[in-house]
């Protein structure tokens, strides 16, 4: 159907082509960030900071594979709630392997994916892309129906009656 990773995520394959490019570019910005931070509050701050960043990291990540787990043995009764817990767990593990990350960049973001508005926003984003356009969760009722095919009738060629 030509929707797999590639054409999902990046929509190309220039992004591709320079993949390793922007995460060298990533570690250096995170580095600078560290840098800098540390001229700014000193050494024992930063390693601090950074010590936090493990310890909520790992929290997170613990209490998001809790969160999945106890959605998944309940049982996929309402698909909805189901798909919404899943969804706000994974953004939360996704945040806490970028609190594991050292840096400042990385913190930021891992601080946006917890924000409300922005998850509803990536909830809607991956939605719309996964499922095309089209809802994945209807509203209203669910009619059963039968599709019939309707055949064509042949189509008949007249013959031009002869000049005489």
């Amino acid at each position: 159907f030509g929707l797999g990773p590639r054409t999902l995520f990046f929509g190309g394959s220039i992004v591709l082509r320079y993949l390793p490019a922007i995460i060298a570019a990533g570690f250096f910005a995170e580095l600078a960030g560290l840098v800098w931070l540390g001229s700014r509050m000193g050494i024992l701050a930063v390693l601090g900071l950074t010590a936090l960043g493990f310890l909520v990291g790992g929290l997170l990540i613990r209490r998001s594979g809790t969160t999945i787990f106890q959605a998944m043995s309940r049982g996929r009764l309402d698909q909805k709630a189901f798909s919404n817990t899943t969804a706000g767990s994974l953004l939360d593990a996704v945040a806490g392997v970028l609190f594991i990350i050292p840096g400042a960049i990385t913190d930021v973001v891992a601080v946006a994916l917890l924000l409300p508005f922005v998850r509803k926003w990536l909830a809607d984003f991956f939605e719309i892309r996964m499922t095309g356009g089209f809802p994945v969760h209807p509203s209203g009722p669910i009619i059963e129906a039968e599709a019939t095919e309707i055949p064509e009738p042949p189509k008949t060629i007249s013959k031009l009656p002869e000049e005489t």
